[in-house]
């Protein structure tokens, strides 16, 4: 094999093309390769961070679901606690006010009692003097 000028104007403009071509096509092209893979990692590591972020806000909001339901609850059993304290009193106070009323009315049946009582020895007496009177006027009639 023989190398002639040829062969050597012909390597030269080879290299010079290949420096032409890395300067002009592939150094771009390899930036805007490096350049898209590092936009790739990027928008990955976002999108892991907007992952764990959502998971973390995903967290919270049950979390604070659950604090409400547990707020929601007390309130509840507060309020179911206070009604049955205000039921007691309300029962507690009707109970004293019935009983005050039976007891009134007990005693006004017992003056009653004692009333009519009073009344019928009264008329017992009444009745017995007016028998006496009736048995004495027949004694004291003539029999003849």
């Amino acid at each position: 094999m023989q190398f002639d000028g040829t062969f050597i104007v012909v390597f030269i403009s080879f290299m010079i093309f290949m420096f032409l071509m890395r300067q002009v096509y592939f150094e771009p092209v390899r930036q805007i390769k490096a350049q898209r893979e590092q936009d790739k990692l990027g928008s990955v590591d976002a999108a892991a961070q907007l992952a764990k972020d959502a998971q973390k806000l995903n967290e919270d909001y049950a979390k604070d679901i659950q604090q409400a339901r547990q707020k929601a609850q007390q309130h509840i059993q507060d309020a179911r606690t206070e009604a049955q304290k205000q039921s007691s009193e309300v029962v507690g106070q009707a109970r004293q006010q019935a009983e005050a009323e039976l007891k009134e009315t007990v005693e006004s049946l017992k003056q009653q009692a004692d009333q009519v009582y009073d009344e019928l020895k009264v008329e017992q007496a009444q009745l017995v003097e007016h028998i006496l009177n009736q048995l004495n006027q027949k004694a004291v009639a003539p029999v003849g």
